[in-house]
């Protein structure tokens, strides 16, 4: 099965990609990747503010020094029909597989895999995708 994920830099609090649910998103630190999620049954805006995010905002928080205007976060979703059909399992999976690819500093789990519970998911990156290696796939 193969997924695109279509990405875009969120914007300030009015941007309309704060309130996806069913999403990815992903926390940048001076352009660096720190922390790669999912929003569920959430927003994306929720999961930031979540307190089992604190650690994660504290690390960030760290690395900027007090300078908000060095966070990035990046914001994804399935493109297409599969947009409607995307469950909570599949996105998992999607992010796992990201966490285990790309080893994000502030992701524990998922960095020597185990989590993607099923074979052959292949994750393609479009739009604001910034890194060189665009498309995952599981085994």
């Amino acid at each position: 099965m193969e997924v695109t994920i279509d990405w875009r830099w969120a914007g300030g609090d009015n941007d309309p990609c704060w309130d996806w649910d069913r999403a990815l998103y992903a926390y940048f630190a001076d352009g660096r990747l720190v922390y790669v999620g999912k929003a569920e049954a959430r927003t994306v805006y929720q999961r930031f503010m979540a307190p089992d995010k604190e650690r994660v905002i504290e690390h960030l928080a760290k690395q900027i020094e007090g300078d908000p205007s060095r966070v990035g976060v990046l914001v994804g979703r399935p493109k297409g029909n599969l947009a409607v059909r995307v469950t909570k399992p599949l996105l998992r999976d999607l992010e796992g597989l990201l966490i285990y690819e790309l080893k994000p500093e502030g992701n524990d789990k998922g960095k020597k895999g185990g989590i993607i519970r099923r074979p052959g998911v292949r994750v393609r990156c479009t739009g604001a995708w910034p890194f060189e290696q665009s498309v995952f796939h599981n085994a």
